[in-house]
């Protein structure tokens, strides 16, 4: 995300403001959308997890039921 010439300043442990850095990262190509609640839990790990949900309107994924885990 970042570009090349960027990344040696991005790893650079003594750069304390990295906003300008991150600000030179793109958002091209990156998409956002509604995943499992399951991707809270370290102990999932499978490809579901990167699955697009279908979101209800209070927002609890189709097949979840609230909780808290």
């Amino acid at each position: 995300m970042l570009p090349v010439d960027i990344f040696v300043p991005w790893i650079d442990l003594s750069v304390k403001e990295v906003r300008t850095i991150l600000a030179s990262a793109s958002t091209d190509g990156l998409v956002a959308f509604p995943v499992s609640r399951d991707v809270n839990n370290v102990r999932n790990d499978n490809a579901r997890l990167i699955e697009r949900v279908e979101e209800l309107a209070n927002g609890v994924p189709t097949g979840k039921t609230p909780g808290l885990f």
